[in-house]
């Protein structure tokens, strides 16, 4: 099956073919939106400050991708909610794994090098009256930090969708993925990455458990016009590539602080809300600003991917508890994880 047409192009435009970040940060690609609503005179501010919060559900099952209507209206900045990918036919390896709206829909991607496995998926965006956002690309390996637009005053920054893609042809097993903010310095930090060479060192098991949000990275940002296929193959041919390449598609929102009752982390090392450490959320509206799901023993192939930390109905044959806070597992629960989930509540 082809994909449709949101294909991930990397335009980063720096001199140089590729440096080793050490604390750098990279201004990738950004596609800024436009407010979900005009603010020109007072009137307009008054109705965002009055306007409802929506929630707007998609769900379905194929096979590579899946595009698919949300129940209402999506905004152009809204928020990710509760979602979960599901391989229906056993654990995979990986090439693509996330979630995306595009022009209204959801655009989900879960597949290995062959896109022929069938998965299930289910997400929630929220619409969130007055909320800005755009969508950035960038590609490298390990762990790197985007550079993000200058987040505005008395805003918070929130995950609106995210990609993970790696070579097309290729695919390989998951130790960690993850995507957390910076907020005082509108920064992302992501990771992708498996066991290959140092790699799996990169996310700090006291860190997660701490609950704190920024590691020193490690990996590689590769800057330049080129597709991810050229950017991976001028890396390796100069030695400057130690870690598996991927590109990340990351969309981010700006949420007004007026619509935030409370801000709080959330980790663990089972996947149930019982032994977690934290602050619990006690509102239903969780809008997501980071995320941490690592394998403690070594890289695996993935069954199941899902943050909800209210719990999530569990699919047709899915193993597990409705109440679990996050789905992170191969084809049994018996390997040794920890995660993060940094979240703020609105209302």
């Amino acid at each position: 099956m082809k994909t449709p047409n949101f294909k991930i192009t990397i335009f980063i435009l720096f001199a140089t073919l590729s440096f080793t970040l050490s604390g750098q940060i990279v201004n990738p690609k950004i596609s800024t939106l436009k407010k979900t609503s005009t603010e020109t005179t007072p009137r307009s501010s008054k109705a965002n400050a009055d306007a409802m919060i929506s929630i707007c559900r998609a769900f379905g099952t194929s096979n590579e991708y899946l595009v698919s209507a949300t129940n209402c209206p999506l905004s152009q900045a809204p928020a990710l909610g509760d979602f979960r990918l599901w391989y229906n036919n056993g654990d995979h390896k990986v090439r693509t794994i996330g979630i995306l709206h595009e022009q209204g829909s959801l655009l989900a991607k879960y597949s290995d090098q062959n896109g022929d496995d069938p998965f299930h998926v289910e997400a929630n965006f929220i619409n969130v009256p007055g909320a800005t956002g755009g969508t950035i690309s960038a590609a490298g390996s390990g762990t790197f930090n985007i550079q993000l637009p200058t987040k505005p005053a008395n805003t918070t920054l929130v995950i609106s969708g995210f990609l993970f893609e790696r070579l097309s042809g290729t695919d390989n097993n998951i130790r960690t993925m993850s995507i957390k903010m910076d907020q005082e310095n509108s920064l992302a930090q992501v990771s992708f990455i498996d066991d290959q060479r140092e790699d799996y060192r990169s996310v700090d098991a006291n860190a997660i458990v701490s609950g704190s949000l920024l590691v020193v990275p490690f990996g590689t940002i590769i800057s330049t016009a080129l597709s991810l296929e050229q950017i991976a193959k001028a890396a390796i041919n100069e030695g400057k590539n130690t870690a598996r390449p991927y590109a990340i598609t990351l969309q981010y929102a700006f949420i007004p602080n007026s619509r935030v009752f409370k801000n709080g982390s959330l980790s663990g090392t089972s996947r149930g809300k019982g032994l977690s450490q934290g602050q619990l959320p006690t509102w239903t509206t969780l809008a997501y600003r980071a995320f941490v799901l690592r394998f403690n023993n070594s890289d695996h192939h993935i069954l199941g991917v899902g943050i909800h930390l209210n719990g999530m109905a569990t699919f047709p044959g899915q193993r597990g508890f409705e109440s679990d806070a996050i789905t992170w597992q191969d084809n049994n629960t018996d390997d040794p994880i920890q995660w993060l989930v940094d979240y703020s509540e609105l209302k």
